[in-house]
């Protein structure tokens, strides 16, 4: 698996060949996959005990894990 920045590396290549069109494609989805790797650590590191202390139910902390989720799908797919 070719990690975020070696992507990069990669687009540099790329534009230092002349191929800036397929560099900057590179760039836009290695962002993406860092952005969505971001969003998913916050998930995946989320703690009920220490989550809003108003709103610290298990529904709705189950309710609000999903709705990052999905909103990080929609980003990754738009």
């Amino acid at each position: 698996m070719t990690t975020p920045a070696e992507a990069r590396a990669r687009a540099d290549y790329l534009d230092s060949i002349g191929k800036n069109g397929t560099a900057s494609m590179l760039r836009s989805l290695s962002d993406q996959v860092e952005a969505l790797t971001a969003e998913l650590n916050n998930i995946a590191s989320a703690n009920l005990k220490t989550w809003d202390k108003d709103y610290n139910t298990a529904a709705d902390f189950m309710a609000w894990a999903q709705s990052r989720a999905r909103a990080a799908i929609a980003k990754g797919t738009a």
